[in-house]
């Protein structure tokens, strides 16, 4: 039998990966709905919106993170930063308006 605090634990891992992956899908839906195809925003949303759900659930989130939840499991070790952090002027911002932030027009 799994000890409770394990089946917590785990059930707490298992609510961050849903929403990590929520905001990932918001980013795309935003990305398709705005017809943004330049690849350096794309990629800029799609890390923003880990970096502004992980300061939404005070969760420390590294590059390393970011590329897990992504689905990019092949990010050098050596890439590991301590922590990435939403700057102070987007703490207040909703995900949309960090999104609009992040793309080139």
């Amino acid at each position: 039998m799994i000890n409770p605090e394990t089946t917590e634990y785990l059930e707490n891992i298992a609510a961050k990966v849903v929403m990590y992956n929520k905001a990932k899908n918001e980013a795309i839906a935003y990305l398709v709905e705005n017809n943004i195809s330049d690849e350096n925003s794309i990629q800029n949303a799609l890390i923003m919106s880990q970096i502004w759900l992980a300061h939404q659930i005070g969760d420390p989130i590294s590059i390393n993170d970011i590329m897990i939840y992504l689905g990019n499991t092949d990010t050098p070790a050596n890439e590991e930063i301590d922590e990435i952090i939403l700057d102070k002027s987007m703490s207040q911002l909703t995900l949309t308006e960090v999104l609009e932030a992040a793309v080139i027009r």
